[in-house]
């Protein structure tokens, strides 16, 4: 048994030796791997220990869409020291033993048929069964997470520090889904490490840190939506909320108190009193000068 690797070096699907130099596997985990006929994927075995990691070329002509028979063969650049191909059994006895099957997926359907005789038991027939592929439907999931970095190092999260995004989208479906791409209005591009992925695959995505602002901080929080969609999947949107804590108000000088009562009135009364006061004394001199001119004549 062999694991065919992404880009990444992510797990996107298996596949079974079945010659020296010659690995059975899905179209779609060929797909998932970012690959497809005529290109190359890169098979491991991680049950022989030290075996190296090996190009593999996928043949173009026994090549089958995911969406059909679902088939891909794939030929190592060399053969891996304690490996084996897996043996070929014969389909004598195969019959009437359950399978299960993973991919596109299948439909089963069995049927008996009856009818009432003159007399005696109804005779029912053996069953009849048939089993056709079905088309299957790929249905994208996706969690969004953040993780905080407190820059400043107060231990909070406030004006100035960052908020790292990661989305983990994974397909639930039965067939590979392609052309995925994620949509985060808040966070803007968003970089994944593939774009297609198999029934069952996941893969983390990622954005450019978000650095905490102002109006963040004022509103409390940083709420951010996304959704992953591809060749008809479309996710439920994920969300992440963040909370901020709002800045300091910075204390004011006081305002002075307004001047209120009897105290209020203090300064014009004096200069009232002091201007009548000023007014009588020049009025005395100017009555004694007088007194004293006229007993002089």
């Amino acid at each position: 048994m062999a694991q065919v690797l992404g880009p990444d070096g992510a797990v996107v699907g298996a596949g079974f030796l079945v010659g020296e130099d010659v690995l059975l596997t899905c179209a779609h985990v060929v797909r998932a791997a970012g690959a497809g006929p005529g290109e190359q994927v890169r098979p491991a075995f991680p049950n022989v220990a030290g075996a190296p990691l090996v190009e593999g070329d996928v043949l173009a002509e026994p090549w089958r869409e995911h969406d059909g028979e679902d088939v891909a063969v794939v030929r190592p650049a060399r053969t891996v020291p304690g490996t084996a191909a897996l043996p070929r059994g014969s389909p004598e006895g195969c019959r009437g033993h359950q399978v299960r099957s993973f991919g596109a997926g299948t439909i089963r359907n069995t049927a008996t048929s009856t009818g009432t005789p003159p007399r005696g038991e109804p005779p029912v027939s053996p069953p009849s069964e048939t089993t056709v592929l079905s088309n299957g439907q790929g249905a994208l999931d996706l969690v969004k997470t953040a993780e905080t970095t407190d820059v400043n190092g107060n231990g909070k999260t406030d004006t100035g520090d960052t908020i790292q995004w990661k989305l983990t989208v994974a397909n639930q479906g039965t067939i590979t889904v392609t052309d995925i791409k994620v949509n985060d209005p808040t966070a803007g591009e968003v970089t994944c490490p593939r774009t297609s992925l198999a029934p069952g695959g996941t893969m983390t995505c990622t954005t450019k840190p978000h650095t905490v602002t102002t109006d963040d901080a004022q509103r409390g929080k940083v709420v951010n939506t996304a959704t992953a969609a591809g060749n008809g999947a479309t996710s439920p949107e994920a969300t992440a909320t963040v909370k901020v804590e709002p800045e300091p108000v910075a204390p004011g000088k006081p305002a002075a108190p307004e001047p209120t009562g009897i105290l209020a009135r203090t300064g014009t009364a004096v200069l009232t009193v002091a201007g009548i006061a000023g007014a009588l004394l020049i009025i005395g001199g100017l009555t004694l000068a007088l007194t004293r001119r006229r007993r002089n004549h």
